[in-house]
């Protein structure tokens, strides 16, 4: 009986798209759940806010290293390796651009009354974006074949 490569693969495939949205689910979950409840209660939500903040940071970082290597499963050697550090500064220059966008739409959808709450829009965005990336690994989890847990 020969194991081969190719069957090898989407064990670990599933495994990476598990971590993935877990991942994604956990800091995106974390940055939003911080966002809405530091604006819902105007600032007044330390010390549990620096947690989730960190949390969400953390795991937006985890979460981009767990993407770029479910994305370039398909390569092998070094074209692997350059092709997730490709997709890992990808998801950090996109998520970059998406905060950026949210925060000066927050700037002119919040008044000056509440100016810090712009901040709090990117980083909702942000949160979102991770969800929905929690999303397409669950689903790409599922559609594998992979064990339903």
């Amino acid at each position: 009986m020969t194991t081969t490569t190719a069957s090898a693969t989407p064990i670990r495939d599933d495994r990476a798209l598990r971590t993935t949205g877990a991942l994604a689910l956990l800091s995106g979950g974390a940055l939003v759940v911080d966002t809405v409840t530091t604006a819902a209660i105007n600032r007044h939500f330390d010390p549990l806010d620096s947690i989730l903040f960190l949390t969400g940071f953390a795991g937006l970082w985890l979460t981009a290293i767990a993407l770029a290597v479910v994305l370039s499963s398909a390569r092998q050697g070094s074209a692997r390796v350059l092709a997730a550090l490709g997709i890992f500064l990808a998801t950090g220059l996109i998520l970059a651009a998406v905060s950026a966008a949210f925060d000066q739409l927050g700037r002119h959808l919040f008044s000056r009354s509440n100016i810090g709450l712009h901040g709090e829009w990117s980083f909702f965005s942000i949160g979102v974006c991770m969800l929905f990336i929690a999303a397409w690994a669950i689903r790409s989890h599922r559609s594998t074949g992979g064990p339903h847990d």
